[in-house]
């Protein structure tokens, strides 16, 4: 790396570099960065600048805005509800105008943004619009989906004797236990469940 303080040294008014993608200054260092944006994540100011050496040897610099960079946005929706993922990408497109530029919304597989996307793709045709699933999951919290099928292997077999108990039970888990009528629900489908099977 260079010590930016031994140009300084040897400069005498200003120094402009390039090289880096956006405007910075450092005392007599100046970087005016890119003029335009080139992809994703080059979403600060771009443009120029102008620099005035006056006749008392004293200088100035001013930084202008390209205001006609090309449009890069990439928008992190992970996490979010649907109001405000519709209210952020709202407040894009209105930045967005009736220029044509790139759209990236990042957001987790299983984000409601992940279901929108095509609604605002379709929507919107003054862009050219990305998906970037990213995963904000750690490995442990991983879950999997196949961890609660049935093991067809291990279910018990299904008999006259036994069909009664095993509807029953599976009853029971889906009604809410602590409403006061539990008991009376349960005994109804019991009496439903006798019908059926004495037919």
């Amino acid at each position: 790396m260079h010590n930016p303080d031994n140009f300084l040294n040897i400069t005498k008014y200003i120094r402009l570099i390039g090289h880096l993608h956006k405007y910075s200054c450092y005392k007599k260092i100046i970087s005016h960065g890119s003029v335009d944006r080139l992809a994703q994540g080059e979403e600060g100011p771009k443009g120029w600048v102008v620099v005035t050496i006056y006749t008392d040897d004293t200088w100035d610099h001013k930084f202008v805005v390209n205001t006609n960079a090309y449009f890069f946005r990439s928008l992190d929706l992970s996490g979010k509800d649907m109001d405000t993922c519709d209210e952020e990408v709202k407040n894009l497109l209105i930045e967005l105008g009736k220029r044509h530029g790139y759209i990236c919304i990042q957001a987790e597989l299983t984000d409601i943004a992940t279901a929108l996307f095509g609604k605002w793709k379709s929507q919107n045709p003054h862009g050219t619009w990305q998906f970037k699933p990213i995963s904000t999951t750690k490995e442990s919290q991983i879950i999997d989906p196949l961890k609660d099928r049935l093991d067809f292997q291990n279910l018990p077999k299904l008999s006259r004797a036994n069909v009664r108990e095993l509807v029953l039970d599976k009853i029971s888990t889906m009604l809410d236990s602590d409403d006061p009528d539990y008991d009376n629900q349960l005994q109804l489908y019991a009496k439903e469940l006798d019908e059926v099977i004495n037919e």
